[in-house]
């Protein structure tokens, strides 16, 4: 913060900079280490948070330099200039790496990462332990007066959290003919419906009871459609793809698919909370059946899962990095495109999974009819226009009940 700025150009042999009014230079040659940390920007509000890799050089001389894709505009203001700092950066570690092959690159977290993912980590252990103490302490107790409880704490928590003014933010873009009451409404709902789906792992093993046989009344709802939808799945004997959004409980499809016998493979992502994550994981296992973790290496085990005549099943409505663009609320996003990757080498048919909240702790589960993807002009199922297919399917149902998903997440970045 309180060295002089330097600009950084590259010459044929010599990394060149200037600070003020001086210049000077050094060879390639001379550079005998490079450091990469990644670091947080600073001076970038805590919902925008951005990484970065700052490039320490370590040279022959005993200097030391610094180059950062950040130029400081006045007292703790910075520019980002990433766009070409990457390129430039990319280029100066290839001509370094030229002129001594015996280049040592070094990656890792710069200390202030490392002191904040080690907070982070050490308070996960603690409130992952504290959850699975209340988890086991409640499930003896009634569901629905629990998840009433956790709705109300919720709804008074929330708005304290950073993720209520990523929430507000992300429904002022996307509906933005409504009223400030009116997205307060909404995140309301949204806090409510957060709160019972965290009360509701407790008691996941409990909340099914649909007997289409039986007249009374029940907590889960399927039309008959959507039963006829499954019936025929089931008698084909084909696997399908399925997806799915973060809205309601979205546990319930997959619990869904289990009990009415198809086959399906989940990809699951593990909870950030590793005291829980045993637990929840557990429970899953024993309600959805086979459980694929969202890790390097999970597209080969889903392709592996179709091939044996299982059906897989995924959610797709958060942001992927590296993923392929789509629209969104208008807006673009990542979104992972491996469902579609699927459908374009096996041909398998798509549908889509949700559940719907109701009054009183009650669901209703629907499965659309398989929908017809895009093919491009080699007739081959089109996978960016498959992804898009499927994203306006979820815009569709958030638009329907948007108090039901989870607007606090970073969807477009």
């Amino acid at each position: 913060m309180l060295s002089r700025e330097r600009s950084f150009w590259l010459e044929p042999g010599t990394l060149g900079w200037s600070h003020g009014d001086d210049e000077d230079r050094i060879f390639y040659r001379d550079v005998y280490e490079v450091r990469l940390y990644r670091l947080f920007m600073p001076g970038i509000a805590a919902i925008d948070k951005k990484a970065m890799w700052r490039l320490h050089l370590r040279c022959r001389s005993g200097e030391r330099l610094v180059v950062s894709p950040l130029h400081q505009v006045r007292f703790r203001s910075w520019e980002d200039r990433s766009a070409t700092y990457i390129a430039f950066a990319n280029e100066l570690l290839e001509r370094l790496h030229n002129a001594n092959p015996q280049l040592k690159i070094t990656r890792e977290h710069h200390w202030t990462m490392r002191l904040r993912l080690a907070a982070r980590h050490r308070m996960s252990a603690v409130g992952g332990t504290i959850l699975l103490k209340l988890i086991r302490l409640v499930r003896d107790r009634d569901p629905d007066r629990t998840a009433n409880a956790t709705a109300r704490f919720m709804r008074v928590m929330g708005p304290w959290l950073r993720g209520h003014r990523v929430a507000r933010r992300n429904l002022a873009a996307a509906f933005p003919d409504q009223s400030r009451g009116e997205i307060e409404i909404i995140l309301q709902g949204m806090w409510d419906n957060f709160g019972r789906v965290i009360a509701e792992y407790a008691f996941l093993d409990q909340l099914w009871d649909f007997n289409p046989d039986s007249a009374g009344p029940k907590r889960i709802t399927i039309d008959q459609a959507d039963l006829d939808h499954a019936a025929r799945i089931r008698e084909i004997g084909k696997p399908v793809l399925c997806f799915g959004a973060h809205l309601a409980n979205w546990e319930m499809p997959a619990v869904a698919a289990a009990a009415l016998g198809l086959n399906l493979a989940v990809l699951y992502r593990r909870p950030d909370f590793a005291p829980i994550a045993r637990e929840i994981l557990d429970i899953r296992t024993r309600l959805m059946g086979t459980l694929i973790p969202a890790e390097p290496g999970a597209a080969i085990s889903l392709k592996y899962a179709l091939d044996n005549g299982r059906s897989v099943g995924m959610l797709v409505d958060q942001h992927f990095t590296g993923g392929i663009d789509v629209t969104f609320f208008r807006r673009r996003c990542k979104v992972n495109p491996t469902l579609g990757q699927l459908a374009r080498r096996t041909e398998c048919a798509i549908h889509g999974a949700r559940a719907i909240r109701l009054p009183g702790g009650r669901f209703r589960l629907e499965l659309t009819e398989a929908l017809v993807p895009p093919r491009d002009g080699d007739g081959k199922i089109d996978v960016p226009g498959t992804m898009q297919m499927i994203t306006s399917a979820i815009e569709s149902w958030v638009r329907e009940h948007p108090q039901q998903w989870l607007w606090m997440h970073r969807r477009w970045r």
